[in-house]
């Protein structure tokens, strides 16, 4: 009798353990099918080129970076509302976030114009936009995809680093960053000064 129960609870012993890898492994392979589709797996890419020219529609904000998304988003709505539909915004970040207070971060974040929508700029300027001219930079571009809102965060972690380390490399003199949000992919420049 003694035996039998040994047995009985020694096969729920194994049931539970068989269930509980079977779990442990449902999650990880999920993790890891997350972390692929997000871009955690995908290699950020380093060149040099030309950034613009562009006509910045934008706003220049202090505060932590993290709420530049729903600037954008605000200013996109009240462009939309004024027959402007932008597909592409861009955020530029002056500060290295750990080297101010949260509140002193300065940024300038907005929308891109359509080439289309140029003609409106005297229109939005009366409206109170203020939209500022960017020519042709030759900049360091990280090209990283965009797939979902995670991305945003990942690619801060790959392409940052990547741009420190050509910028000491090659000694340029440091600038501000600029993020440019396109359809699929996110690019986090940097202008060359020598």
């Amino acid at each position: 009798m003694y035996k039998q129960r040994m047995n009985s609870k020694n096969t729920k012993i194994m049931k539970f353990l068989k269930i509980s890898l079977i779990v442990i492994v449902l999650l990880v392979i999920t993790l890891l099918a997350l972390s692929w589709f997000v871009g955690a797996f995908d290699k950020a890419t380093l060149n040099e080129g030309d950034v613009g020219p562009y006509q910045l529609v934008c706003v220049e904000r202090y505060g932590d970076y993290k709420q530049t998304g729903s600037v954008t988003d605000s200013l996109y709505k009240a462009l939309v509302t004024e027959g402007v539909e932008t597909k592409y915004g861009f955020g530029i970040y002056y500060d290295k976030p750990g080297t101010k207070t949260t509140g002193e971060l300065h940024s300038i974040v907005g929308c891109i114009l359509e080439a289309a929508d140029t003609s409106m700029i005297p229109y939005l300027s009366a409206k109170g936009f203020r939209i500022e001219p960017m020519g042709k930079t030759p900049s360091v571009i990280v090209e990283f995809p965009k797939r979902n809102n995670l991305s945003f965060i990942i690619g801060v972690f790959k392409a940052y680093p990547l741009l420190e380390k050509y910028s000491s490399e090659n000694k340029l003199t440091p600038t501000a960053a600029m993020e440019l949000y396109l359809e699929d992919k996110i690019l986090y420049t940097m202008e060359i000064q020598n």
